[in-house]
C-alpha cells in the first residue's frame, strides 16, 4: 500500500465517528485500522476469540484521509475482518469495520500503569516509528499517561521532547539530527527516522562509550566498525 498517497485529517475521520450512550464507538461509514504486527510480540495486541490494541493506530473511512488515535490504554476492538498489508516496507495489521458497526467495544478505558513499559520498549528503546507518526506525535506520544494509565511520569512534555530528540534523525542522513533540518514550522509534521535508544553505534561519538555503553559483544562491533568523532580522557589515560 503506498502511504505516500495517504492524507492527514483527523477532522474528516472523526465526523464519521460516534459514541453511543452505552459507551461504544461505532463508525457512520465504514472504516480501517492500521497496528503495526510488532505490537503482538511487546504484549501491545492480542487476536484471538477477542481483538484488543494498544490505542495508538492509524484510523481511515475512505482509504486516502487518515486520522491518528493516541490513547495509551488498550482497546478491545468490535467484529471486524483482518489481514496484514505491507506499508513503508513495514508489516500492519489492518481491521476492517462495515458501516454502523460497532469499532471499540467501550471507551471507558482500563488505567494500566504497567503498559507504559512496553511502550517505551517499542517506540524508543527498539525504534519503531509507524508510517502514521511523525515528528510531534512521537514527542506527544506520553503526554496524557495520566488521564490514560493514571501515571505522570515526570518533567512534563519538555521531558519527552528530549527523550525523542537525540533519537529523532534526518531520513536522507542518519548521522544529523531532525531537529537540525526543520527549516519551517510546518516541518514538524514531517516523519523522522526515529534510531533505538539501544543503538550503541549512532547513539555514541568514543569508541570508550561504545564499549562501556552496551552489551560486550555489540559493542566491539561497534568500536570496530564505527569511526569515533572524539576521545574521551579516560581512553587518552589508558594509552599512555
Amino acid at each position: 500500500m503506498d502511504i505516500s498517497k495517504l492524507k492527514h485529517d483527523a477532522e474528516k475521520v472523526v465526523k464519521t465517528l460516534f459514541v453511543t450512550d452505552t459507551g461504544e464507538m461505532r463508525t457512520s461509514t465504514g472504516c480501517n485500522i492500521y497496528i503495526p504486527t510488532g505490537y503482538i510480540g511487546k504484549g501491545l495486541a492480542t487476536i484471538s476469540s477477542e481483538v484488543s490494541t494498544l490505542g495508538v493506530f492509524a484510523i481511515s473511512h475512505d482509504g486516502v484521509h487518515y486520522g491518528v488515535s493516541m490513547a495509551t490504554s488498550m482497546v478491545v476492538l468490535g467484529p471486524c475482518d483482518f489481514d496484514t498489508v505491507e506499508m513503508g516496507d513495514e508489516e500492519f495489521y489492518v481491521f476492517t469495520f462495515e458501516k454502523g458497526g460497532v469499532v471499540i467495544e467501550d471507551t471507558h478505558l482500563v488505567k494500566n500503569k504497567k503498559i507504559t513499559s512496553p511502550i517505551l520498549d517499542y517506540f524508543n528503546d527498539y525504534g519503531h516509528s509507524p508510517w502514521f507518526m511523525n515528528g510531534l506525535l512521537q514527542s506527544e506520544l506520553l503526554r496524557d499517561t495520566k488521564y490514560f494509565n493514571d501515571i505522570f511520569l515526570g518533567g512534563g512534555q519538555p521531558v519527552y521532547d528530549m527523550m525523542v530528540a537525540p533519537l529523532a534523525r534526518d531520513p536522507k542522513n542518519i548521522k544529523t539530527q531532525w531537529r537540525h533540518v526543520l527549516k519551517v514550522d510546518s516541518d514538524i509534521f514531517t516523519r523522522p527516522v526515529l534510531l533505538p535508544s539501544r543503538d550503541i553505534a549512532a547513539n555514541t561519538t568514543s569508541n570508550f562509550a561504545r564499549l562501556n555503553g552496551s552489551e560486550m559483544k555489540q559493542g566491539i562491533k561497534a568500536a570496530l566498525l564505527s569511526k569515533p568523532e572524539r576521545e574521551e580522557p579516560l581512553e587518552t589515560l589508558f594509552m599512555k
